[in-house]
């Protein structure tokens, strides 16, 4: 994942999941401030409901779909999905310096 030109170099375990004109797709250890979450539907391309970032330097960052500020889009190759957009999100150490938008790519291979 990159996020605002940076990579975040995030490890761990890819998981995917389809059911009912959904997707799912996770990355990292859920819970944990790297892990990645997105939710949209699995169509081609497929609609983004929301994407959790995590902390990026302090900026718990995320996608929702209608948030102002916020955009995402979503290309699918085969297995492999790109998300690339703008997350907003607020600094935990300056909350009242408002929100924070910063440019994300996330590239993942499902299993």
């Amino acid at each position: 994942m990159v996020v605002d030109g940076k990579d975040q170099n995030v490890k761990g375990q890819v998981t995917c999941q389809k059911a009912g004109g959904e997707l799912q797709i996770g990355i990292g250890q859920p819970g944990t401030s790297g892990a990645i979450a997105v939710q949209a539907t699995d169509a081609n391309p497929p609609d983004i409901h929301q994407i959790a970032l995590g902390n990026v330097d302090g900026v718990n960052l995320a996608y929702q779909k209608g948030s102002p500020g916020a955009s995402a889009q979503a290309t699918v190759d085969g297995n492999g999905y790109k998300f690339t957009g703008t997350a907003t999100g607020v600094n935990t150490s300056n909350p009242m310096a408002g929100m924070v938008s910063k440019p994300f790519e996330i590239n993942v291979t499902c299993p």
